[in-house]
């Protein structure tokens, strides 16, 4: 699909003070569309475009359309391990020089040191897997999330003993995944949290934005992590402090690819989660969800 003129929103990002858009014109330069609370923005768009191709294409993830995707067949493969299916090839029995899933080149992915982490949004728990090599963006992961805190778990082996540890977890009763509905629930009925658990003896305790969380070792106590992970250093990240809630909070979430538009005074931006007041009115939008998609018009 050729265009004489466009801009795309190709991704959202942020500093320690700074949220913005990446968006890329028709000589595929970028510039920054800032996101500044307290301030009022419009922002209208268009189709979703294929970050390979160009061509429009229906809301994907990973910003392919359905052709490009089918280039990144291995990808795919290592996400399902990742994303731990029941049908991902990883079950099978999945060794270094004998992978499951048949591809050798898959093995220096899945086969070195990975990151598992506990991790909370207000009072839902959650259970997450990261290769370490991705550690210097690792707490860049955490709150784009819009996590009050994490334990993390440092120097899994490799993917096949992070992905059954994570199952262990998952048969407490955690997933791996909060989905953006549930957020908003938890928004709108946001009770802080003031347990203080027992002190586990962490390796490193980071506090993101100056909070001190520490309501996760009430339920994930020292006993039971050591029992579980007896040479791994545990890590504490207190990222968001405790959200207020916005009673009257709605999602706006039919971003679906037609012409829509996100307008109103931006109130708070909570890793990759907006929230804009317009009128007597609050909405919440995933900015994630709006990556690769033409903006028609930004200010």
């Amino acid at each position: 699909m050729e265009r004489e003129q466009y801009q795309v929103i190709r991704k959202y990002s942020f500093d320690t003070d700074e949220y913005y858009l990446w968006i890329e014109d028709e000589n595929l330069d970028f510039n920054k569309f800032s996101l500044v609370k307290g301030e009022t923005v419009k922002m209208k768009f268009d189709v979703f475009v294929c970050s390979r191709c160009k061509n429009s294409m229906n809301y994907n993830y990973l910003g392919l359309c359905d052709d490009c995707s089918l280039l990144e067949s291995d990808f795919h493969i290592r996400l399902n391990c990742i994303f731990n299916k029941d049908d991902a090839m990883i079950h099978n029995g999945c060794t270094k020089y004998s992978p499951a899933c048949g591809n050798v080149n898959n093995s220096k992915y899945c086969f070195q040191k990975y990151i598992l982490y506990i991790a909370r949004f207000q009072e839902i728990i959650k259970i997450g897997i990261s290769r370490k090599n991705r550690k210097g963006t690792f707490i860049h992961r955490l709150i784009e999330q819009g996590l009050n805190e994490a334990i993390v778990i440092n120097d899994i082996s490799s993917l096949v003993e992070a992905v059954n540890h994570e199952r262990w977890f998952m048969q407490m009763g955690y997933n791996s995944s909060i989905s953006f509905n549930d957020k908003l629930m938890q928004l709108k009925s946001s009770n802080k949290l003031n347990i203080e658990g027992q002190i586990i003896n962490f390796s490193d305790k980071i506090e993101v934005f100056g909070v001190s969380n520490n309501y996760l070792s009430s339920i994930f106590t020292e006993k039971m992590m050591r029992e579980r992970f007896i040479n791994n250093d545990l890590t504490h990240y207190s990222i968001y402090p405790e959200f207020e809630a916005i009673h009257n909070l709605k999602s706006n979430e039919q971003l679906s690819g037609g012409k829509e538009q996100i307008s109103g005074e931006i109130i708070d931006i909570i890793g990759s989660l907006l929230i804009i007041r317009k009128s007597d009115n609050y909405y919440l939008y995933d900015l994630k969800r709006i990556e690769n998609r033409i903006l028609l018009e930004g200010k």
